[in-house]
């Protein structure tokens, strides 16, 4: 059995008459510790698959069971649950409270989550660590480099040990260099920690590091 199993997934926005399909009938399978690389153009329902699988959304029709559960069955509130125990979210924006320092910006996840305020902290500290940041963390997001920023977002997204990496043109604000150091920290975790990392791109260099590659062409899956 795969680890997630994406069928017959659609999405639709607007009303009768005015509809707009955004996916029409997305069938994938995806094992534990799998890389896979989105790829394809502007409007052809990226986001909006990242979104239905991390449970921000729901779809019109369709499901994707997780281990063989259907997420889509859940009520709002164990959806919530889900999301915040099983998914790590990375976007290109890294969406950082400005007024919190790296450490307590990593912290975050935990502390919505009510955990042990110290060992938060000493798990943030060593997230923070592993990704170059150590002498960084007393410093507040306007302190900090764009490849920082978004390294301390990879870790916030880490924080609370999720199955799987759901990360949005996650280099798509950085130059090469960060860029590309980013996206080897991503696979680290992958080859590593087994994490399973979805990551929507426009980088096919990015795209063909990753186990896996498919490309979304009107609403549906040619991998």
């Amino acid at each position: 059995m795969s680890f997630i199993e994406i069928k017959g997934l659609r999405k639709t926005y607007g009303k009768a008459g005015g509809e707009l399909s955004v996916l029409k009938g997305i069938d994938l399978e995806i094992n534990q510790g799998d890389s896979i690389a989105v790829t394809g153009a502007s409007g052809a329902g990226k986001s909006t698959l990242l979104s239905l699988m991390g449970a921000l959304d729901r779809p019109t029709g369709g499901d994707i069971l997780y281990d063989g559960s259907s997420l889509f069955g859940l009520d709002d509130k164990r959806l919530a649950a889900f999301r915040n125990s099983k998914v790590g979210f990375v976007f290109q924006f890294h969406h950082l409270l400005p007024e919190f320092t790296a450490l307590e910006n990593v912290m975050l996840p935990g502390l919505i989550a009510c955990e042990e305020r110290g060992l938060l902290r000493e798990r943030a500290e060593g997230l923070l660590e592993e990704a170059g940041l150590s002498a960084r963390l007393d410093h507040k997001p306007g302190e900090l480099s764009g490849g920082e920023q978004q390294r301390v977002a990879v870790m916030r997204a880490l924080l609370r040990r999720p199955e799987i990496i759901l990360a949005d043109e996650p280099t798509g604000n950085l130059d090469r260099k960060n860029g590309e150091d980013l996206f080897d920290l991503l696979l680290r975790l992958n080859t590593t920690d087994g994490i399973t990392i979805i990551m929507v791109t426009h980088n096919d260099l990015l795209a063909s590091k990753m186990k896996r590659s498919i490309t979304l062409v009107d609403g549906l899956i040619c991998e």
